[in-house]
């Protein structure tokens, strides 16, 4: 099945599109030439309501260019309409969901578009940072997580009521917003969403990674967020959606590309601004879609090795750190609880606050399965001594205490020189085997040596801990409280190691591999799928997954494989038949 591509207008360049010269007839005219076959118009942002006769031209304007349209609204705050979160945790322009003017504001919108469309798409903002004292006092006991994703669940239904009572033909599909780590903190709940909406969208926006404007966000998140939606909602998982913002051709093109991988069913792309339908960037991509169809149409029954992502888990001292484990080329299968037949696990911090994954843990390793676990993960279970001393510790062998690695060792090889990196803390194992050892300069040049990774084996079943992670809440910049606030050393951790922490998590599924980081692994049934995502060739070795190398589908002339090797050009990605 080949996605269905719409474009999402926004509001701005509903109202700016005539005054640059670009009318909305010719992005109309434009977006159907390059394939697309739906368009959203947005009717309302920031507190601004889009006037029903404009709405109606725009949407005879797609429906002359035999394009569907669909409605669209962004809750976001401004102006007079409904009033504003309060608190200083974020300086997004959200709503109190709690005040009844916002309740009307937003119910009012939903209805008055579903009366013009039969169906209404609501943007990734019905969330809330407010701390005002009448949701303080609603939320009684509740955590504020719990508390807002109550209350986004209950002001959604209050909305898709709204519009069904004007049209009930209409279809609500509303979107997650991409930073998957910190969304539930604000409100974001995708099973009770699904069990309102028509249907669920997920951000894919990962934009410029070497940029600050929008945070240091990894291309493998959207592929990551597609996969756990599917995994949460079901038949519910509508599809992906990305920008141009922060963008060249080259970062468009690959969040189109790593969204396709994802296997959605729609694409959408958000139209921020005039100009943008024209430009080179949706050309690259337009010119791709074939090739993007065919890639996609490989990328089915995705495999991996198992992370545990639970509704509303928090991620603290471990977010965002699967981005980072799909750039080292470690292929992830995320679902919300764990799978039964499980053999091969990273536990996270995510994993590691919910019982019913830590109960599994002892019979993972009984059966003789693996289970890696984080510092983070090992930090959370201090308090169930019971599961520590499964990897090998006694809470007084764990200690947050950062430290800066300045080279490491592996076994029993010579300590070798590298670029630093940042181990999570200090550990102390009670019995367990330390295999990589990282050292730590101290005061006055004194050489630390402490644990990178260690083992415990438990009759053929292996409990790794690695002395490495993500980030914590409390490192979030003051403007920017959603996405990735800097770079962590998962990002460039010095060779070899990535191919030792690589190779660990893939000894259970039966293969080896060496690439360069940067380079992520995409594992299907039938298939697997390379994309070097970086400016330089790369070379890929791997034993024990046999491919057919006359099966090659790539977007480089300069890739080519052997039985075992696969020499990929800059920038491009490489799938190959399983045999």
């Amino acid at each position: 099945m080949t996605p269905v591509y719409a474009a999402y207008i926004t509001s701005t360049v509903l109202y700016e599109a005539r005054a640059s010269g670009e009318t909305f007839s010719d992005i109309c005219k434009e977006l159907r030439a390059k394939g697309f076959r739906r368009v959203i118009l947005e009717g309302f942002r920031d507190g601004r309501a889009l006037e029903r006769d404009l709405i109606l031209s725009h949407r005879n304007h797609c429906v002359m260019a035999e394009l569907e349209a669909w409605g669209a609204l962004r809750p976001t705050w401004g102006g007079s309409a409904g009033k504003p979160a309060y608190g200083a945790e974020s300086r997004a322009p959200l709503f109190c969901l709690s005040a009844s003017e916002t309740a009307d504001t937003l119910c009012n919108e939903a209805a008055r578009l579903a009366e013009l469309f039969n169906t209404l798409v609501i943007d990734d903002t019905l969330l809330t940072s407010c701390r005002c004292a009448v949701c303080d006092g609603n939320r009684g006991k509740r955590n504020w997580g719990r508390y807002r994703r109550e209350l986004t669940t209950h002001t959604l239904a209050e909305m898709a009521k709204a519009a069904r009572r004007v049209n009930d033909r209409v279809k609500v599909l509303i979107k997650a917003p991409p930073f998957y780590d910190r969304r539930a903190r604000f409100g974001c709940d995708l099973a009770g969403w699904a069990r309102i909406a028509d249907g669920l969208l997920t951000g894919t926006e990962t934009r410029n990674p070497e940029s600050q404007n929008y945070g240091h966000v990894e291309p493998y998140q959207g592929y990551f967020n597609l996969r756990l939606l599917a995994a949460t909602v079901g038949d519910s998982a509508a599809g992906g959606w990305f920008d141009g913002l922060d963008c060249n051709e080259q970062v468009f093109y690959e969040q189109g590309l790593t969204s396709h991988l994802g296997d959605p069913r729609q694409i959408t792309v958000a139209v921020h601004g005039p100009g943008f339908v024209s430009s080179s960037r949706m050309a690259r991509l337009s010119g791709a879609r074939k090739a993007l169809d065919e890639l996609q149409a490989v990328a089915r029954e995705p495999r991996g090795v198992h992370v545990a992502v639970p509704e509303g888990s928090d991620g603290d001292g471990d977010l965002f750190i699967f981005d980072y484990l799909g750039m080292l080329g470690i292929p992830l299968a995320p679902a919300p609880s764990l799978d039964r037949n499980a053999r091969n696990l990273i536990l996270t911090a995510h994993g590691a606050g919910d019982p019913a994954v830590v109960e599994r843990a002892p019979a993972i390793l009984e059966q003789g399965g693996q289970i890696i676990a984080t510092f983070a993960a090992l930090e959370r279970l201090k308090d169930d001594p019971g599961k520590l001393e499964l990897f090998g510790y006694d809470p007084a062998g764990v200690y947050r205490a950062p430290g800066r690695a300045d080279g490491f060792s592996v076994g029993q090889e010579t300590r070798a020189k590298a670029a630093p990196f940042w181990l999570a803390g200090d550990l102390r194992p009670k019995d367990a085997e330390t295999l990589v050892t990282g050292f730590v300069t101290g005061y006055g040049g004194r050489l630390h040596e402490a644990p990178v990774v260690t083992c415990k084996q438990h009759n053929g079943g292996r409990a790794l801990v690695w002395n490495l992670g993500g980030f914590r809440h409390d490192e979030f910049l003051l403007c920017d409280p959603f996405r990735v606030p800097v770079r962590p050393s998962l990002a460039a951790l010095p060779k070899p190691l990535p191919d030792v922490l690589r190779n660990q998590t893939l000894a259970p599924l039966g293969f080896r591999l060496s690439a360069p980081p940067r380079v992520s692994t995409y594992l299907f049934a039938e298939h697997v799928v390379f994309v070097n995502y970086t400016a330089a060739p790369a070379d890929v070795e791997v034993s024990g997954l046999p491919w057919d190398p006359d099966s090659l589908l790539s977007d480089s002339p300069r890739t080519a494989c052997s039985l075992k090797q696969c020499l990929m050009g800059p920038t491009c990605y490489a799938a190959l038949r399983l045999t």
